[in-house]
């Protein structure tokens, strides 16, 4: 570590003055130490926390070293093993390579609050299922988002996948917080894909779009005005348009007239017990697999 003489550099600087420095002088002298100290401080911190983390296998070609303050850092080209870091208290991911995300890898990390990956993912089914306290999540390149992927992520507020193909079957079951999704390369969103998403305000469906499933919006609405009837929901009716609205309503974006009437204010309490529900059931489902994990 470099250490740094502060008191040398004072007097260095001072040395300029053939007079006793003002009070202002002086405390411009002391700020500029003290700023010195705090990023020497910072940086010390940065290095002791990377410094001498030892890469461990995590799966086929796939490596991760965690720091104290339980930050996963994983490298390599390979799979993560599936159930790997499944229910343990990680807070923050960091994948630096390309990598596969094994079933369930990080299932049930309901301390885990952000995941990066900058290059290209493949995520499989269930993968951050159950972390129900993950806020943010930034994948530069993900080529594909597994059957529940994000299921029972209920503080997750936005999801911005630019390369995702395919956003599996209940991908995002239960998803009660999720307001803006950004899929603009999707082809194939699977059936049940948002079933539960209940506060969500902004979505583009991409003109790539070629299949929408069966109640992959089931508790949204989608409306093109002038007409007050609700659009099919497939991929001919929605692709190419983006939509915002609220209260379960949404209308392609740019295309509401003033004259055209609000959606009315509707009790959701038996929509947040519907996704409640089905949250249950999609921790029941993936339950059985973590079982099966060996130590």
């Amino acid at each position: 570590m470099t250490v740094i003489n502060f008191r040398a550099d004072a007097f260095s600087m001072m040395s300029g003055f053939s007079r006793k420095p003002r009070l202002g002088e002086s405390l411009l002298l002391v700020l500029a130490a003290a700023v010195m100290i705090a990023l020497a401080v910072g940086a010390a911190v940065q290095a002791d926390e990377c410094d001498g983390l030892q890469e461990k296998p995590c799966g086929d070609g796939v490596y991760y070293s965690d720091s104290a303050v339980r930050n996963i850092y994983i490298s390599g080209n390979g799979t993560i093993k599936d159930y790997f870091f499944a229910e343990t208290d990680c807070k923050h991911v960091i994948i630096s390579d390309k990598v596969t995300i094994g079933a369930s890898a990080f299932e049930g990390c309901t301390s885990l609050r952000s995941v990066e990956a900058p290059f290209s993912v493949t995520i499989k089914e269930s993968a951050f299922a159950r972390c129900s306290s993950l806020e943010k999540v930034v994948f530069n390149n993900a080529e594909s988002v597994g059957t529940f992927a994000f299921a029972g992520c209920t503080s997750l507020t936005k999801i911005d996948l630019p390369s995702a193909v395919t956003v599996g079957d209940n991908a995002f079951l239960g998803c009660s917080s999720l307001k803006s999704v950004s899929i603009p390369s999707a082809v194939s969103i699977e059936f049940d894909a948002f079933v539960g998403c209940i506060s969500l305000s902004s979505i583009t469906i991409p003109a790539s779009v070629t299949s929408i499933g069966n109640g992959a919006f089931s508790d949204v609405q989608f409306y093109a005005p002038p007409s007050s009837e609700p659009l099919a929901k497939n991929a001919e009716s929605l692709r190419g348009y983006e939509y915002r609205g609220s209260n379960g309503s949404l209308y392609r974006y740019g295309e509401v007239p003033a004259s055209f009437p609000p959606a009315e204010e509707t009790d959701r309490t038996p929509v947040i017990a519907a996704a409640a529900v089905l949250a249950a059931m999609a921790a029941a489902m993936t339950a059985s697999f973590v079982l099966k994990r060996k130590p």
